[in-house]
């Protein structure tokens, strides 16, 4: 865990001096607000990956057609959302941003959402470029590469980041609440 922890926090300083993105007074030097992405949500809305920013967040990355992983992320996003008390799910924000650049459109996106339930009011199922992709994969420790049929082979990980942006935790689990994820989501809601 250490060395996963170590390997991120190595990639958002090669990304950044790479990009040569100054970190601004209001962003603590660990945010992944300071990546520089355009999103484009389920409404067609553009935004950054701040979008959320004040908000705790669980951000993690899917793809619309995606038959078995993906559905699991977004139902074991839903569990942990039910498994908090009413005060803190308020207060928590989703972000899931496609692996698939250059397939899931907004109109892509807004129907999995339909179909997903999920309360877009509190959610957002998001698209970038394929460089963007790649960034946010990095930094999130995620790992795909896509198939020649189109699909991707993947990595997945649901990712809590503080009000700053600051990553405070990542859990692998799916299919279920994990524990330590519910405790880590409250004590950043507090």
């Amino acid at each position: 865990m250490k060395t996963k922890c170590t390997l991120r926090l190595m990639l958002v300083c090669c990304l950044i001096v790479f990009q040569t993105v100054a970190t601004p007074a209001n962003l603590d030097s660990h945010s992944l607000y300071q990546l520089e992405l355009d999103l484009t949500d389920q409404d067609g809305t553009v935004s950054g990956l701040d979008v959320f920013k004040g908000q705790p967040v669980l951000i993690a990355m899917f793809y619309s057609s995606c038959p078995y992983a993906c559905p699991l992320t977004i139902q074991t996003l839903q569990k942990t959302e039910a498994a908090l008390d009413p005060r803190t799910r308020g207060q928590l924000r989703v972000l899931l941003v496609s692996l698939d650049s250059e397939q899931d459109t907004p109109d892509k996106l807004a129907e999995l959402a339909r179909h997903q339930k999920v309360d877009t009011a509190r959610w957002k199922l998001a698209r970038t470029d394929a460089a963007g992709v790649r960034k946010l994969a990095a930094v999130l420790g995620i790992r795909f590469k896509r198939l020649p049929d189109g699909e991707f082979n993947h990595s997945t990980s649901i990712n809590l980041l503080d009000r700053d942006g600051v990553q405070i935790m990542s859990s692998g689990r799916v299919g279920e609440t994990d524990p330590a994820l519910l405790e880590k989501i409250k004590r950043v809601s507090g």
